[in-house]
């Protein structure tokens, strides 16, 4: 962190990140070498996203005069399809990390990272944890700091790494903060995507309050308010 100081223009590495990673943390079996096919989870994700994207396209065309409600409402169960399929290639294909990302702003960079920093080296985190470094042409005044676990299915493991950032002080807790996995990244998914996917898979306010967990096989159930607004249920 010395050598390396987040908030130095002079600290900008080749792929635009500082790293640390806990030699605590054995890798996990699902991650062995010949488990993960990042290619092969790309290849069947973008084939999914166009499938999705015709059935749109022929709704829209089917519909030309139907306001954009309704056509997200009709599209609604093609999206669930689309986010279960996904995950579940993702599980599949072994493309499962995923990541805790936090938005300290630029006066807290330090700080923040020196506190993620010190708890992943120790074992208190994930596996690896690594900081966004200076960019001339990123005129935001946060930068993000991503906080890694093996396997988005394993919600104890998420959870885990969650409480260790609140254990920080580092979980907002009027925001919150999310959980995105790698495979919406490999895919190019962001908030505001044309497929209307969610870009995160949990938020803290989920996780700290029991009201979402992934299946085994890859898709995520989220809790909903049971009738008597009293309780959630799955």
């Amino acid at each position: 962190m010395a050598r390396l100081p987040v908030d130095d223009p002079d600290t900008q590495t080749v792929d635009g990140w500082v790293w640390v990673a806990s030699a605590k943390i054995r890798r996990s079996p699902l991650k062995q070498e010949g488990k993960t096919d990042t290619n092969a989870f790309r290849e069947g994700g973008f084939e999914l996203l166009a499938v999705y994207d015709s059935k749109k396209a022929r709704f829209e065309n089917d519909n030309p005069n139907k306001p954009p409600g309704t056509i997200t409402r009709y599209l609604r169960p093609y999206r669930e399809q689309l986010e279960d399929g996904l995950h579940a290639l993702a599980v599949k294909t072994g493309t499962t990390c995923g990541k805790w990302m936090i938005f300290p702003k630029i006066d807290k960079l330090p700080r923040t990272w020196r506190l993620v920093a010190k708890a992943t080296a120790q074992g208190r985190l994930g596996h690896t944890s690594k900081c966004a470094t200076y960019d001339p042409n990123d005129t935001k005044d946060e930068r993000v700091i991503c906080v890694y676990t093996y396997d988005f299915t394993d919600t104890t493991d998420v959870r885990k790494v969650l409480d260790g950032l609140a254990e920080l002080g580092l979980v907002d807790g009027h925001f919150g903060i999310y959980y995105k996995c790698d495979a919406y990244t490999y895919l190019g998914i962001k908030s505001n995507n044309p497929y209307k996917l969610r870009a995160s898979m949990y938020s803290s306010k989920e996780l700290l309050g029991g009201n979402a967990r992934a299946k085994q096989e890859g898709p995520i159930v989220r809790a909903t308010p049971a009738n008597n607004g009293d309780a959630w249920e799955f």
